[in-house]
C-alpha cells in the first residue's frame, strides 16, 4: 500500500488528479490505513507501558508514532485538495468505503485478525459492511431531497391524479385547454382593440 501510494503522488496525481476523484481518494485511503494501524500499535504501547511494560524504549513504538503523523499530514493534504475540485457529496461516499476497504485489508495482513473469527462472523462482517456503504451512499446521495411523512404521497383516490382513456392526465389536458383559451381570449382583445383604434 505504501508502493501504491507513492506511485500515485509522484505520477498519477499531477496528470490525473483533476480529471477523476479516484487519485486523490485512492492516496487518503492507502495512507489512512497505515493511520489505523500506527494508532493501534502507539495504543498498545500504552496500554503495555501502564501495566508496568514501558514500550516507549522500544524504537518499534517511535516508529508508529511517526507513521501516524506523517500519514495524517499527507492525508489530510490529499483531502482538502479532493474536497477544493471535487463535490462534498462524491468524495464523502467513495473515501468512506475506499478508507474502510484499505482498513480492513491491512487489518488482515499485519494483525491476521480474521484468522481467528468463524465462517459466520466474517460472513456477518461483509454483511454490515456492505449495508454500512450503501447507508452512506444514499444518505449522501439523496442528502438535498426534501423527505419527511408530509410530504408522502398519500393513498386517496380524490388526490390521484385523473386518467383520460388516451392515456393521459386529465389534469394535464385541462391545463392545456386553459392555455388555448386565454390565448384565443388575447387574440379577440387585440382585434377588437385594432377595430377600435381605426374607425371607417
Amino acid at each position: 500500500m505504501v508502493g501504491t501510494a507513492i506511485f500515485f503522488m509522484i505520477f498519477v496525481a499531477p496528470k490525473y488528479g483533476n480529471r477523476t476523484v479516484l487519485v486523490y481518494i485512492t492516496i487518503c485511503s492507502t495512507l489512512g490505513s497505515f493511520t489505523v494501524m500506527g494508532c493501534k500499535g502507539v495504543g498498545v504501547a500504552i496500554h503495555q507501558t501502564l501495566h508496568g511494560q514501558n514500550q516507549f524504549t522500544n524504537w518499534l513504538t517511535y516508529v508508529f508514532l511517526s507513521a501516524v503523523i506523517i500519514c495524517i499530514l499527507v492525508q489530510m493534504n490529499f483531502l482538502n485538495r479532493a474536497l477544493d475540485i471535487y463535490n462534498t457529496a462524491v468524495v464523502t461516499p467513495i473515501y468512506y468505503v475506499f478508507f474502510t476497504t484499505c482498513v480492513i485489508v491491512a487489518s488482515l495482513v499485519l494483525y491476521k485478525e480474521f484468522f481467528s473469527m468463524s465462517t459466520k462472523d466474517i460472513f456477518g462482517f461483509i454483511c454490515g459492511f456492505l449495508i454500512i456503504c450503501m447507508g452512506i451512499f444514499q444518505l449522501n446521495a439523496f442528502r438535498d431531497v426534501n423527505i419527511s411523512l408530509k410530504n408522502l404521497p398519500n393513498a386517496h383516490r380524490d388526490q390521484l391524479p385523473k386518467v383520460s382513456l388516451n392515456g393521459g392526465s386529465m389534469n394535464q389536458e385541462n391545463t392545456d385547454e386553459q392555455r388555448l383559451l386565454e390565448n384565443d381570449s388575447i387574440c379577440a382583445k387585440d382585434y377588437h382593440d385594432e377595430d377600435d383604434s381605426h374607425p371607417i
